[in-house]
């Protein structure tokens, strides 16, 4: 039971230290969405308002911070621009690629994303729960708390087959949204 209490705690304070890390970067916090979550107590799927934290809306957060924080967590010592023109003369994938006419390639930044499990509480299949997370190719060097960045974490006991799905739907949505040469950021240059 100690052992419990003292996970709680700890998940009480990272989730605090989570809220003040949001707004210290300008982010208001995580949106809520319906997702698909099995409901344990009635054994059947519902849809469940939970956290979602965009990828456009964490790396808008950034970018507004300006250049010293921008680029060393979305874009390191690349240089963006050379690393596509490269790729458009030396990469066969790349001659059929969507962003291949991009306008600004000096803003393109190729983007990963994560998924993993981890085990909050020892011994328990409660305890799990699923990590979705997002990433920049180009900040391959970062140490993981300035690479990965969060887009939900939810619990695996509750997860049901379409969560990840929902998740992925609204992900990829918003991802389509910062390729779209219509959204480029003007206001500042980073």
């Amino acid at each position: 039971m100690l052992n419990i209490m003292h996970d709680t705690y700890r998940m009480f304070l990272y989730s605090n230290s989570i809220t003040f890390f949001f707004s210290n970067c300008g982010i208001i916090g995580p949106e809520l969405e319906p997702w698909r979550m099995w409901n344990i107590a009635e054994s059947r799927i519902e849809t469940q308002q939970l956290p979602i934290l965009l990828p456009s809306n964490m790396a808008t957060a950034l970018y507004e911070k300006g250049e010293k924080i921008f680029r060393p967590c979305l874009i390191g010592d690349v240089d963006p621009k050379q690393y596509w023109d490269h790729c458009a003369t030396c990469c066969e994938w790349f001659k059929s690629h969507p962003a291949k006419d991009y306008p600004r390639k000096d803003r393109l930044i190729p983007l990963s994303f994560y998924g993993d499990d981890v085990n909050t509480y020892r011994n328990s299949e409660v305890g799990s729960v699923s990590v979705v997370a997002w990433t920049s190719d180009f900040a391959f060097k970062n140490a993981s708390l300035l690479r990965y960045w969060p887009i939900a974490v939810f619990s695996e006991h509750t997860a049901s087959e379409y969560t990840y799905r929902d998740i992925m739907k609204k992900v990829t949505d918003d991802v389509r949204e910062m390729v779209d040469p219509m959204c480029l950021h003007s206001s500042k240059e980073p």
